[in-house]
C-alpha cells in the first residue's frame, strides 16, 4: 500500500470561529495531502465548543456570567447581528470551498471511521477540558468500538496547564491515552505532565500552519486589501498594550494602525469589514503588513511563516506562545513590558529558519510514521 490508497481522518476543532482553529485544521490536512495521503475532516462537533461559537446562545450566555455582564451581551448583539452573522458566514463558505470535511448523513461515528487506516487528532488544544465541556474521550480517538487504524496524536495541546490542574482531575486521562499508537504534543510541559500516567514516548512538534510554507498559503489566492503601509494588531486576549506599542511604532513609522479582534463579543464598530474577515483575509492581513502585534498563538506563529516583524504580548494567559518562541531564540518578541523592546531591531530570519528548520524535520519524521505503518 503506498501514500495514495492510504486514508487519513483528522479529528479537531475545523468548525471553530476561529482563525487558528481553521487555518490549523486546513494546515494539516494540506501537509498530508502534499504527501499522497487521502484526506478527510472527520465532522466530529462537541457540544461545548458548538455552543462557545454559537453567536445568539443566550441560554449558554446566561449559565456562564452574571447578570450585569449577560445585559451587555445583550446590548451587544442588538448592535451588532450584521458583524456577527457576516463572519460566521466567512467561515462557513471557508470551509465549504477549502476543506475535504466527511458526510455528516451517519450519526454512528464507529460505522463511519471503520474506512480508515489512520486517525489524527489534534492540533489545537482538544485536550483542553475547559474548552470541551471534560476530557473528550473522541479527542483522545477513544471509541465505543476498538479500531484497527492507527492511531495518532499530533501537536495536541491543553493551552494553560495551571488552569487545568486546578481544575480538573488530570488522573482521568490515563485510561484516555491507551489507545493512541503515537503521541506529539505542542507545548514541552505537557510532556513531563502527561508521563505520569503513561509509558508511551511523547515528543514535541510544532503547529500545522508551520509545517507549509508561504507557497502553499498561496493557494487560496492571497492578495492585499489594505492600499497603505499598516501595523496589523490582532487580539485573541485583549490587552491594551498591544494598541500602545501599535501606537508607538505607527508614529514612529507613519503607518496605518488596523485592528483585528478574534472573540465576538470583542468586535469594535471601527473597521467594520475587517472586523467581519475570513481566514483568508486573515492572512492576507499578516502577510501583507509592515509589523504585527499580537496577543495569539496562530497570530505569533503565522507572523513567523510569513517572515514578519512582530511583537507577541505576554497576556499571562497561556504558556503556548512563550514555548514557541524560546524554542526559535525568539524570547526577545515575546513582551511584558513595551518600554523595554527595541522596536527598531529587526528579526535575522536566516537564523531563526535554521532552528526552525529543525524543529519541522522532527515533526515530519513523525507524521512519517503514518506511512511506515500503514504499509505494514
Amino acid at each position: 500500500m503506498d501514500n495514495n490508497n492510504i486514508k487519513i481522518g483528522i479529528i479537531t476543532f475545523h468548525r471553530a470561529v476561529n482563525y487558528g482553529a481553521v487555518l490549523q485544521t486546513w494546515a494539516l490536512e494540506q501537509y498530508l495531502i502534499s504527501k499522497g495521503f487521502k484526506v478527510e475532516i472527520v465532522d466530529y462537533r462537541n457540544k461545548h465548543i458548538e455552543d462557545h461559537y454559537e453567536p445568539f446562545n443566550l441560554l449558554t450566555l446566561f449559565h456562564k456570567r452574571r447578570l450585569i455582564t449577560f445585559l451587555k451581551y445583550l446590548i451587544f448583539y442588538n448592535l451588532n447581528t450584521g458583524l456577527v452573522i457576516k463572519r460566521n458566514l466567512s467561515f462557513s463558505k471557508f470551509l465549504e470551498s477549502n476543506l475535504i470535511i466527511t458526510s455528516t448523513d451517519s450519526q454512528d461515528l464507529n460505522n463511519l471511521l471503520k474506512d480508515f487506516d489512520a486517525l489524527i487528532c489534534g492540533s489545537d488544544q482538544i485536550w483542553n477540558p475547559i474548552l470541551t465541556g471534560g476530557w473528550d474521550k473522541i479527542y483522545f480517538l477513544k471509541f465505543d468500538k476498538k479500531m484497527k487504524c492507527i492511531k495518532m496524536a499530533y501537536a495536541v495541546s491543553m493551552g494553560n496547564l495551571s488552569k487545568i490542574k486546578n481544575r480538573e482531575n488530570i488522573k482521568d486521562i490515563k485510561n484516555k491515552l491507551k489507545d493512541l499508537d503515537y503521541i506529539s504534543v505542542r507545548e514541552s510541559g505537557m510532556i513531563k505532565l502527561l508521563k505520569q500516567y503513561t509509558n508511551k514516548q511523547i515528543i514535541t512538534t510544532i503547529d500545522p500552519t508551520l509545517l507549509i510554507d508561504q507557497k502553499m498559503y498561496g493557494k487560496l489566492g492571497l492578495a492585499n486589501i489594505i492600499e497603505e503601509p499598516y501595523i496589523f494588531v490582532f487580539q485573541v486576549v485583549k490587552d491594551k498594550r498591544a494598541m500602545l506599542l501599535a501606537k508607538r511604532i505607527a508614529q514612529k513609522e507613519g503607518l496605518r494602525i488596523i485592528q483585528l479582534l478574534s472573540g465576538l463579543n470583542n468586535l469594535i464598530f471601527k473597521n467594520r469589514i475587517i472586523q467581519t474577515c475570513g481566514p483568508v483575509e486573515f492572512l492576507n492581513l499578516i502577510k501583507y503588513s509592515s509589523y504585527v502585534i499580537t496577543t495569539s498563538f496562530h497570530g505569533t506563529a503565522l507572523s513567523i511563516v510569513f517572515k514578519k516583524n512582530f511583537f507577541t504580548i505576554n497576556t499571562g494567559s497561556s504558556e503556548r506562545q512563550g514555548y514557541l518562541l524560546k524554542s526559535l531564540d525568539l524570547d526577545s518578541r515575546y513582551v511584558n513590558n513595551i518600554n523595554k523592546i527595541n522596536i527598531d531591531e529587526m528579526i535575522d530570519y536566516n537564523r531563526v529558519f535554521i532552528k526552525f528548520e529543525q524543529h519541522k524535520k522532527r515533526s515530519c519524521i513523525f507524521l512519517n510514521k503514518l506511512s511506515k505503518n500503514c504499509n505494514k
